[in-house]
């Protein structure tokens, strides 16, 4: 037999019952007061047997955002170091560019000079 409350499935099954975060998230539906969230606990915990796993969820989630926070930041790092790289690169091509259409306003004047 299966029961659903507060987005919880309950069922008479040799499954384990845990209340983590993602069903704290799911309650929040029902209930966002800190009084009504401490009833929905004490019943899903004290009455049901639920495991209340939401302190060690949030911690894992945490961790994990954390590890992404910091993984992106050294790529930003990295794309950063790239783009200095490149507007020094891009800097470089412009001066050469600058000196050659320089030289070849010079060609053409030699060449226009000396054709007669």
């Amino acid at each position: 037999m299966k029961i659903t409350f507060f987005g919880l499935t309950i069922s008479n099954e040799n499954e384990p019952k845990r209340f983590g975060l993602t069903e704290a998230e799911a309650a929040m539906r029902f209930a966002s007061e800190p009084g009504q969230v401490k009833a929905v606990v004490a019943t899903v915990v004290g009455v049901l047997g639920f495991e209340d796993t939401i302190a060690t969820d949030v911690a894992q989630a945490t961790s994990e955002a954390q590890a992404h926070i910091d993984s992106d930041g050294r790529s930003i790092e990295t794309h950063e170091e790239q783009i200095v790289k490149l507007n020094r690169q891009i800097a470089n091509l412009k001066g050469w560019v600058a000196t050659s259409t320089g030289r070849q306003v010079e060609l053409r004047r030699i060449a226009k000079l000396f054709a007669g």
